[in-house]
């Protein structure tokens, strides 16, 4: 082999590997904080979707809750009422 093949190889083969190595570094550093972020947040998410849940239930109870405490709820056509308001709170 050349002196001058050598020493370019033997230029290029360690920044390579200095590169390659910086490469994975910076790969595994960004699954480990992607693993961090989500545990942090996802009790968070789950608590605020919880809450929205809850709302929309506490939303829904007091739409229907005029037609539920009346007392002439036999009629099918005052309980076919009751539903229609309820209906509405879901449509986007």
């Amino acid at each position: 082999m050349q002196l001058r093949i050598k020493i370019i190889l033997f230029a290029i083969l360690p920044l390579l590997l200095a590169l390659s190595a910086i490469a994975l570094t910076i790969h595994f550093q960004a699954v480990s904080l992607m693993k961090q972020q989500r545990e942090a947040i996802e009790p968070i998410y789950r608590a605020s979707k919880k809450a929205e849940l809850k709302n929309y239930v506490t939303l829904a109870e007091q739409a229907i809750a005029p037609f539920y405490d009346s007392d002439d709820m036999d009629d099918s056509k005052n309980w076919e009422e009751s539903l229609i308001p309820a209906s509405t709170l879901f449509k986007a």
